[in-house]
């Protein structure tokens, strides 16, 4: 794992890290809604991802890597459908822009289900982030432009427990089969 240092929070939605020594900028950006849990984000700070998308410069060394699920799994799967078809535009928009921009999808992982109200199981199953990361894949399937880094296999697995923030042995190997694919050589 790269230490990041100097992070900053610029707004309540971005966040900013660098590391000097391998000369690696994170920039962390929250999603437009839904949004779940107790966190409190500015309405006007927030933005769709396909916005965000034509709003950054791309190009060969820059990685985007999109995260698209956790709290989508409360909404209709028709909607998700079409931010992922908006997302995939505009992905396509930046590729054109900047060619070589590295762009990633993650899938989603499985969640711990205990101790929370019956609302989270009805909002937050498995089942339903099940159905997004088969979307993922399907939207993404034969796309050029797109790696899916399809982790829902690693976590279903997974000698742990289920969580969707899953434990730092899930973690070290996301980041290792998103960096053999960014650093092939």
């Amino acid at each position: 794992m790269l230490p990041l240092r100097n992070v900053k929070q610029h707004t309540s939605v971005l966040r900013r890290g660098h590391n000097t020594n391998w000369n690696v900028t994170v920039h962390w950006r929250f999603h437009h809604a839904p949004i779940r849990g107790s966190t409190s984000f500015n309405f006007s700070e927030l933005s769709y991802a396909a916005d965000q998308l034509d709003a950054i410069q791309g190009g060969p060394n820059t990685v985007v890597v999109l995260s698209l699920w956790a709290h989508f799994t409360a909404e209709p799967l028709n909607m998700i459908r079409s931010r992922l078809h908006a997302i995939r535009h505009a992905i396509h928009r930046l590729q054109r822009r900047d060619p070589g921009t590295h762009v990633f999808i993650r899938t989603g992982t499985t969640r711990e289900h205990t101790g929370h109200s019956l609302i989270y199981y009805l909002l937050g199953s498995d089942w339903l982030a099940y159905q997004i990361t088969e979307e993922i894949r399907e939207i993404f399937r034969e796309d050029p432009d797109v790696v899916v880094l399809d982790f829902w296999d690693m976590t279903v697995c997974q000698w742990g427990r289920d969580n969707v923030h899953p434990d730092q042995t899930v973690v070290d190997n996301e980041l290792n089969m998103l960096l053999s694919r960014v650093c092939p050589k």
